[in-house]
């Protein structure tokens, strides 16, 4: 189970990273093997084969555009358009933790409103359709 967000502006991801930095809010850095099993492990839960065997599209998931931010006790994804922006955000399965500090902070620190999927904001306007 998860949860995306989307981020109302385009942010570059080097000063993502830095600025969220100096808010005490890191990049977690793993092993591509262990991004891929828990990637597994959340998308095939009952289904210990495949995640034990893992599967071809998941490395792809698990490359440089899905990467981990943390502050320490919560845990969040973000996710790396080709114009490398923040693209959305992820609270997975097994990303420990609330969600909403982490959230609080990206907002505050880059004056932007932030969109669970569960918010009609969360579509882009071009996808909206007029009554």
């Amino acid at each position: 189970m998860s949860t995306d967000y989307r981020i109302e502006k385009k942010i570059k991801v080097a000063d993502f990273l830095s600025r969220l930095a100096k808010a005490r809010i890191l990049e977690v850095i793993s092993s591509h093997e262990e991004v891929v099993a828990k990637l597994a492990k959340t998308l095939f839960p009952h289904d210990e084969a495949t995640a034990r065997r893992g599967r071809p599209e998941l490395d792809a998931l698990a490359c440089d555009r899905v990467r981990t931010l943390t502050d320490g006790n919560n845990y969040l994804a973000f996710h790396v358009d080709d114009d490398g922006t923040v693209q959305y955000l992820t609270r997975y399965a097994w990303c420990r933790g609330a969600p909403v500090p982490i959230l609080n902070a990206i907002a505050k620190i880059f004056d932007t409103k932030i969109w669970s999927e569960r918010h009609m904001s969360f579509i882009p306007t071009h996808f909206h359709r007029d009554k």
